[in-house]
């Protein structure tokens, strides 16, 4: 009884179902007709339009396909407006008309800013049309067009950008706006007065070689791409009016300034630039006064007896620069780690005479506390101390920390080296510390190669060589006691060849340079063999540092 009632309603619930469908589709409305409104002076193809809808005469009405249409119609970029209106007609059925508003209408193509290449040739390069409606796609496609051919060109940095210009209610201009970014090339630089006269201080060629802004055969498009020689850089610029200005006082122009730069464009080729450097000599300044103030270990006679500044002379930057070095050096021999010096100038413009005061600070006098060293993961501390010409209580002399430095740059084991004084956290207060720190440079090197010739046939190479070797360090890698010492082999079909270098610069911890050589030489000629073994040694002291 259950089971006969189970089917009754199964076949019940499948007829309403059934019944459902057949409804739905008899209640589904016709497309009686596709329509489209184009509201302006230039009609598409219809063809075209109905190609890009779903929605057919005949088909079945969906909202949803309405709306996926208005999408595509959108999509084809040459409409400002998509609007879709559906009507009933008399029969039952459903008539869409979408409403088309066209994008303006593309009058005219110009391009601003294109200096390299002319208009002719950047149209070839794009796909937008004229006297049609504008179109998106076809608008990035020249823009990407146009980057491109940049590109091609080697115009890396090139800028494109549309720019639309209303002519009337339906037609625009566009307008490519190009920043070309030229690598722009020096071509000639010159010196000139104001009045249009070359610069008679110095030669044109002086002046050349004295600013960064240069003509150069690197800058030819052949070589720019590899080399920046040449290029124009106008930071640079500045930075010349800077140089001309420190060349000028080195003859006592005080009042020497660059009225101007001008730049002027190639007429044959927008990627050269001229340069004019529009200058005021002026006159040369003579010294009436040297004196120096703030003084205390050294009265200023003493000191104007040290300078080759002297009064009468006609003003030099060079001995200035000078004067202020020797001044410099004799204060911090003493110790005085914080000493300064400027010069100031007091100018009498009208008599063309100069007054010269160095301004001397002397602060305190200081002595080494302790050196400390850094950096050195496998040279020994005593490699580095025994090169240094300083030790704790010495004074603390500027040009002893810089030779210092210089020593172990020289040594040949560090990439770099930094060395200055600081304050002693632990020492008194007049007392500072060195604080020494080094990048060390690889040590070990391998080569291999072969060679042939008529004389040595085929022949291969290997060399090994160590340039910062402690022979009896095995726990520290055979490395860092600033030994040197290099293995070279070279077997071929007709000889070999075996040598050996080893060098040691401190022998017995004094600066007593060690060389020994070793080698050994064999030759197989058609009816002998020749062998050769021979050793070289020598000691070299310095004399000088």
């Amino acid at each position: 009884m259950f089971c006969k009632a189970n089917i009754r309603y199964s076949r019940l619930l499948a007829g309403l179902l059934l019944a459902g469908v057949f409804a739905g589709l008899n209640a589904a409305e016709e497309i009686s007709s596709v329509v489209f409104q184009q509201k302006s002076d230039y009609k598409f193809d219809e063809d075209i339009l109905r190609a890009n809808v779903q929605c057919r005469k005949g088909g079945v009405y969906s909202e949803r396909a309405v709306n996926d249409d208005i999408k595509r119609l959108h999509a084809m970029g040459v409409f400002a407006d998509v609007v879709s209106e559906t009507r009933n007609t008399a029969d039952g059925k459903k008539q869409i008309i979408f409403s088309l508003v066209p994008k303006p209408i593309v009058k005219e193509i110009k391009f601003e800013g294109n200096k390299k290449y002319s208009e002719k040739k950047l149209k070839e390069e794009i796909k937008l049309s004229v006297n049609v409606p504008l179109n998106d796609s076809m608008l990035r496609s020249s823009i990407d067009s146009l980057r491109k051919f940049y590109r091609s060109k080697g115009l890396n940095d090139a800028v494109i950008e549309p720019v639309f210009e209303k002519i009337d209610n339906s037609h625009i201009r566009v307008l490519f706006k190009i920043k070309e970014n030229l690598r722009l090339r020096v071509g000639n630089v010159l010196f000139r007065k104001s009045d249009g006269k070359n610069a008679e201080v110095y030669k044109q060629s002086k002046l050349r070689d004295t600013v960064s802004n240069q003509k150069s055969i690197l800058s030819h498009p052949w070589f720019s791409w590899i080399f920046d020689y040449g290029l124009l850089n106008r930071e640079e610029l500045e930075r010349d009016k800077i140089r001309l200005r420190e060349l000028y006082w080195k003859k006592g122009y005080l009042d020497f300034r660059v009225l101007e730069v001008q730049l002027t464009e190639d007429p044959k080729n927008p990627e050269v630039m001229h340069v004019v450097f529009v200058v005021d000599e002026g006159k040369p300044y003579t010294v009436e006064k040297v004196s120096f103030s703030g003084p205390v270990r050294f009265s200023e006679a003493e000191l104007l007896k040290l300078i080759p500044l002297k009064a009468g002379q006609v003003f030099s930057s060079d001995n200035e620069r000078v004067s202020q070095d020797l001044v410099d050096h004799k204060y911090s021999r003493l110790g005085y780690a914080d000493f300064r010096i400027n010069a100031k100038h007091y100018p009498n413009y009208k008599t063309h005479k100069v007054n010269i005061d160095f301004n001397v600070r002397e602060g305190q006098l200081y002595r080494i506390n302790d050196i400390f060293i850094s950096g050195n993961r496998y040279t020994k501390d005593h490699v580095i101390r025994r090169e240094l010409p300083i030790v704790p209580g010495d004074p603390v002399d500027k040009n002893m920390v810089k030779i210092s430095r210089d020593r172990l740059m020289g040594m040949g084991y560090f990439n770099s080296v930094e060395a200055v004084a600081i304050r002693s956290e632990n020492g008194p207060a007049d007392s500072k510390d060195i604080d020494i720190r080094v990048n060390e440079k690889r040590f070990l090197d391998a080569r291999v190669g072969a060679t042939w010739s008529d004389t040595d046939s085929l022949a291969g190479m290997i060399e090994l060589s160590h340039n910062n070797m402690d022979i009896l360090d095995p726990k520290n890698y055979f490395s860092g006691g600033g030994q040197r010492m290099r293995l070279l082999a070279v077997a071929g079909l007709e000889r070999y060849n075996l040598e050996l270098d080893f060098t040691e610069p401190w022998l017995f911890g004094i600066p007593l340079r060690w060389d020994v050589s070793g080698y050994i030489r064999n030759v197989w000629y058609d009816d002998w063999e020749e062998r050769r073994i021979g050793v070289s040694t020598s000691l070299t002291h310095r004399i000088f540092d």
